[in-house]
């Protein structure tokens, strides 16, 4: 019998552009098929970027299927929650609760969904937890749908990149993972591959720069100070640099002659 193959989508919504990768999926097995960037022009409706989505993902031939939507840091509100031991069947109802107090603009309508941090059973359960405005979710679903897709889930940008990187993620050990994206970069810091925190910077393109080199290490250092606490004491080891050996080459020198102990090396994807 021919296995069925499912047609899947990743999207990553920009102001510029958007950037698609396409691939097929039998079981386990996943083959990218395409991968594309869509540019987008200034004050881009959503119609107008449903349409060149739909006519670019026509022109390479792209069949329909289910979309995965990938969300940077900056889109979404996140916090850690904390919340009295529970069973688990109660924990949903009991964090969603809960972040009615702690998150600034969160009700009813925004949808929320967690990932819970090790814990002991007799402890308060952590977990960090991310919610997305219901303009977000609509207008999201609408380019999607209008584009002749149906969205599937939507998924925080770090996690996809840890997931990308979870072979070597495999000790525990503590690492900061550093990911150009355009104008902004993402700072994630992970223990193992669980996701203790992640911001999101601004910066300009020119990564090369020394003077955005700078910037950059001292955003590194001021998101290792406010994570602490979190570290309990572990040092980070190593620090992951996503894309070409030579990306952000000023900031990798600049993070090796100034540590000891930490070391950056490049994670080419």
């Amino acid at each position: 019998n021919e296995l069925v193959m499912a047609n899947l989508i990743a999207l990553e919504i920009n102001e510029e552009d958007i950037l698609v990768v396409a691939a097929r999926s039998s079981g386990k097995r996943v083959q990218f098929t395409k991968i594309l960037e869509v540019p987008l022009p200034d004050d881009a409706t959503e119609s107008v970027m449903a349409d060149l989505l739909k006519k670019a993902l026509a022109n390479e031939g792209v069949p329909r299927g289910d979309a995965l939507v990938v969300l940077g840091r900056q889109q979404i509100e996140m916090r850690e929650i904390s919340v009295p031991p529970a069973p688990e069947s109660e924990l949903p109802d009991m964090v969603r609760f809960q972040a009615r107090s702690d998150f600034s603009a969160f009700n009813e309508g925004w949808s929320l969904d967690y990932v819970p941090f090790k814990c002991q059973l007799d402890q308060p359960q952590r977990v960090l937890a991310g919610a997305v405005s219901p303009l977000l979710m609509e207008r999201s679903k609408g380019l999607v749908e209008e584009a002749g897709l149906k969205l599937s889930k939507m998924v925080l940008r770090p996690y996809s990149t840890i997931e990308l990187l979870r072979s070597s993620l495999a000790d525990d050990c503590p690492r900061v993972i550093i990911d150009p994206n355009d104008e902004q970069i993402d700072l994630t810091l992970v223990i193992g591959s669980e996701l203790m925190a992640t911001r999101t910077v601004r910066t300009s393109k020119d990564y090369e720069s020394e003077e955005v080199a700078q910037n950059l290490a001292g955003q590194i250092r001021r998101t290792l100070a406010s994570t602490a606490n979190l570290l309990e004491g572990q040092p980070v080891v190593e620090f992951l640099v996503i894309g070409a050996e030579d990306r952000l080459s000023h900031m990798q020198k600049m993070l090796d002659r100034k540590s000891t102990r930490l070391n950056s090396s490049h994670a080419n994807i």
